[in-house]
């Protein structure tokens, strides 16, 4: 339904609000996993730093 934009990672843009969720699909584990919620104004190489704790 999101389109890629970082490796496998997708974005959501938030309606109403000026915010990107970026997560992954796991299609194995039928999971969502949520690895940040930024505002659009914000540097989105930041969030990257968060995928790499996993």
């Amino acid at each position: 339904m999101y389109a890629i934009r970082y490796e496998e990672v997708r974005c959501m843009l938030v309606s109403k609000f000026p915010y990107l969720v970026h997560f992954i699909i796991d299609k194995r584990k039928h999971l969502i996993e949520i690895f940040a919620v930024f505002h659009t104004s914000r540097n989105p190489k930041i969030w990257s730093k968060r995928k790499e704790r996993r």
